[in-house]
């Protein structure tokens, strides 16, 4: 289903949405840039940063904007905050069908709570701790479920050279935070040691 921009409208979780748009209200002001390229043999607009840093939710729109999935008119220059989060809102509640089935249901629109829930950190920044074995691995984290909700497929390039056989065997399924607290402990137990030289010198 195509999504243009329209007034949210949330009949089946109007209490994530309303919190959302609450928790917009300091952001009214803000733009986005618009930049129309050819893709796929059509013109399609992708937005660009308003400053420096990481902004997720800028990257499930234009994920969504090159897939035709929302759509922004091309000959727009910009777009607000509150447009863009509208227009992603209704496309996860358009792709997201709510089951007849009372279990399934619950777990759907827990999951959406959720997801709503975590929209105002996709305009700065969202924890993700990868795991070196692939593009595609990570510890989920509360974060990546509006990725879920949006189809959108999150990737990393933090990924080891397998034939370095060394490297492989040390970080193993290992986190980006697992290591960094064994390189920490490394250099805690190194620092002891050369401590307790210098005293045994002394």
């Amino acid at each position: 289903r195509n999504s243009s921009f329209a007034p949210p409208s949330c009949p089946r979780s109007g209490a994530p949405a309303a919190r959302i748009h609450a928790q917009m209200a300091d952001d009214d002001n803000n733009w986005f840039r618009l930049k129309a390229i050819t893709f796929g043999g059509r013109l399609v607009p992708i937005l660009a940063q308003n400053e420096n840093g990481p902004c997720p939710l800028l990257a499930i729109a234009n994920a969504l904007l090159l897939r035709g999935a929302i759509d922004i008119h091309p000959d727009r220059p910009q777009v607000t905050y509150e447009e863009l989060v509208s227009l992603v809102f209704e496309y996860v509640l358009a792709v997201n069908v709510l089951s007849d089935d009372p279990e399934t249901r619950a777990n759907q629109q827990h999951n959406l709570n959720d997801g709503m829930a975590m929209f105002p950190n996709l305009k700065r920044g969202i924890d993700v701790n990868v795991r070196f074995t692939g593009v595609d691995a990570f510890e989920y984290t509360a974060e990546q479920v509006v990725f879920d909700l949006c189809r959108v497929r999150m990737l990393h390039g933090w990924v080891m050279d397998r034939q370095d056989k060394e490297v492989a065997e040390v970080v193993g399924n290992s986190t980006y935070n697992h290591l960094v607290e064994k390189v920490i402990e490394f250099n805690a137990l190194m620092a002891a040691e050369e401590d307790a030289e210098r005293a045994a010198e002394a």
